[in-house]
C-alpha cells in the first residue's frame, strides 16, 4: 500500500516536470519568435543606396571658349520600391544644373544637365578649370550623397606665360616689363583700354601677323618718398579685342564690338638693401655680432634710423652701415637652453634721383646657453 504510494506520487512529480518543461519550450519559442519579428520586419524599408544611383560621377566638357559654353548630363535612376526626392546642390556660378530639384518614380530615371560657363570677366584662370556639384537624394527618413567632379579646358583670346606675369622688382628703381603674349586665331586687333597706376607708359606693340605674337610693355614706377613700395602689389591690364568674324552670337557680351580681356600682373617689390649675414647666433665662445646693411647697387644713400629686439640680455647699436649685437651676462635658464628673437632694422634709403623711403629689415638672432 505504502509502495503505491510512493510510485503514485513520483508519477505525478514527474507528470509536473512535464509540464513545466513544456511550458518553458514554450516560453522559449515565444521568445525567439518575438526576436524573429524584430530582426525580420516585412514592413521595414530595406537599404535605399543600392536601389539609387548616379552616373556619371565626372563630367568633362572638354575644350570651352571662353565666350562659350560646356552642355553635360548625369543620368538619376531609382529602382526603389518608392517615389524618391531629390535635389543638387552647388557652390560655383560656372557650373549650374538645369534643374535643381524634383521627384523620381520608381523604376523611372531622370537626365539632370548641367553646363558650364567661364567667367564672365574672363579674369578666370587660363587652362583647366575643376569645380564639383552633388546629387542629394532621399525617402522619408534617409540622405545619400553622390558628389560629381567637373572639369574644362578654358580658351581665351589671349595665350599668357603665366610665370611672366609674376615680376619681382627693386624698390626705389624703374622697372621695364615686356611681357610676352600671344593672340588666338580669328582675332582681328587688339588694343589697351586701362593698365594699374603703377604701370606708366603701357603700350601694345604691333602684332606680328606671322605669329600673331605682341608685347605688352611699360615701366613699373617705383614709389615715392610717402609711399615706398615693398611687398606684393597686384593690378590688371584692361584689353578689348575685336574678332574677324561677327556672326557669332557675342551680342550679349559686345561692348561697342569688342570683348574685354583680363590680365592679372602681380609685383613682388624687393626692399633696395639686405643684411648680410642672414642670420646671428650667439654662445659662450662668441657673445658679439655683426650685421651688415648691403645696399643695391642703384642705393646712392644709406641711412640706419634704429635696430632692436625684443631679446633679453642682448644689447644692440648701430654704427655706419652696420648692427652690433652683444650678448651680456644672463642667469641660465635650463628649462630653455635656446632663446631666439629677430633683429629690427629700419633703414632710410635714397636713389639717384632723390627719392627716398624707409624699409624695415629683419635677421633672426639665436641665443645658445
Amino acid at each position: 500500500m505504502a509502495m503505491g504510494a510512493t510510485a503514485a506520487g513520483d508519477h505525478g512529480s514527474a507528470s509536473l516536470v512535464r509540464v513545466f518543461d513544456l511550458m518553458a519550450i514554450a516560453l522559449l519559442a515565444a521568445g525567439l519568435g518575438l526576436i524573429g519579428l524584430f530582426c525580420w520586419n516585412p514592413w521595414q524599408a530595406p537599404d535605399l543606396e543600392p536601389y539609387v544611383s548616379v552616373t556619371p560621377t565626372t563630367i568633362d566638357f572638354g575644350t570651352v571658349d571662353y565666350l562659350d559654353e560646356g552642355k553635360g548630363q548625369v543620368t538619376l535612376r531609382n529602382d526603389y520600391r518608392d517615389p524618391i526626392r531629390f535635389r543638387v546642390e552647388y557652390d560655383c556660378q560656372c557650373v549650374t544644373p538645369h534643374t535643381v530639384e524634383g521627384q523620381v518614380a520608381p523604376g523611372d530615371a531622370v537626365d539632370i544637365g548641367v553646363t558650364f560657363r567661364p567667367r564672365g570677366d574672363n579674369s578666370g584662370p587660363i587652362g583647366e578649370e575643376r569645380s564639383s556639384l552633388a546629387v542629394v537624394v532621399a525617402d522619408r527618413t534617409r540622405m545619400i550623397h553622390f558628389p560629381i567632379e567637373t572639369t574644362a579646358v578654358v580658351t581665351r583670346p589671349v595665350a599668357i606665360d603665366r610665370d611672366a606675369l609674376q615680376l619681382h622688382v627693386d624698390a626705389l628703381r624703374w622697372h621695364d616689363i615686356r611681357l610676352p603674349l600671344s593672340l588666338r586665331e580669328g582675332i582681328e586687333s587688339i588694343e589697351m583700354v586701362e593698365s594699374p597706376p603703377w604701370l606708366h607708359s603701357a603700350s601694345l606693340s604691333e602684332v606680328d601677323p606671322r605669329f600673331q605674337a605682341w608685347k605688352l610693355t611699360g615701366r613699373v614706377e617705383p614709389g615715392t618718398e610717402a609711399n615706398s613700395r615693398v611687398g606684393t602689389i597686384r593690378g590688371r591690364a584692361t584689353l578689348n579685342e575685336e574678332a574677324i568674324s561677327a556672326a557669332q552670337d557675342w551680342a550679349d557680351v559686345l561692348v561697342d564690338g569688342r570683348l574685354p580681356f583680363l590680365i592679372p600682373i602681380t609685383i613682388q617689390f624687393r626692399p633696395p638693401c639686405t643684411l648680410s649675414p642672414s642670420a646671428i647666433h650667439l654662445d659662450e665662445q662668441t657673445v658679439e655680432g655683426r650685421l651688415e646693411v648691403v645696399p643695391a647697387e642703384h642705393v646712392a644713400e644709406l641711412e640706419i634710423l634704429e635696430a632692436s629686439t625684443d631679446l633679453d640680455g642682448l644689447d644692440v647699436r648701430a654704427t655706419d652701415r652696420q648692427i652690433v649685437i652683444s650678448a651680456q651676462a644672463v642667469e641660465p635658464d635650463p628649462q630653455m637652453p635656446v632663446r631666439s628673437d629677430k633683429i629690427r632694422v629700419r633703414v632710410r634709403c635714397a636713389n639717384g634721383e632723390g627719392l627716398t623711403g624707409q624699409f624695415d629689415l629683419e635677421a633672426p638672432v639665436i641665443v645658445f646657453q
